[in-house]
């Protein structure tokens, strides 16, 4: 597995090189943004610093980075709860 490296205070907007899911690392950046500290230990959100929402971000990028891609195989549509070949 190849290092990722980035500053979990400030971390890179674009995915750094080596993450392997892309769309997570720019769902948990935007969730990092959201939720930052202020000067009273509050977050922006107002709740104490690190409100959950920061934590579920640093987990997300950390994630993002860590885990191998999956490709859901959609070939076996049939049945009640799966995706369906049927026109509308």
């Amino acid at each position: 597995m190849a290092s990722v490296r980035y500053d979990p205070e400030d971390p890179p907007e674009q995915p750094p090189e080596g993450c392997t899911d892309p769309l997570l690392w720019r769902v948990a950046h935007a969730l990092h943004l959201d939720h930052q500290p202020e000067s009273d230990n509050r977050c922006t959100c107002g709740e104490i610093f690190p409100c959950p929402r920061a934590g579920l971000a640093a987990r997300g990028l950390l994630t993002a980075c860590v885990r191998r891609p999956t490709d859901p195989d959609l070939s076996d549509s049939a049945g009640p709860g799966r995706w369906s070949r049927r026109s509308i």
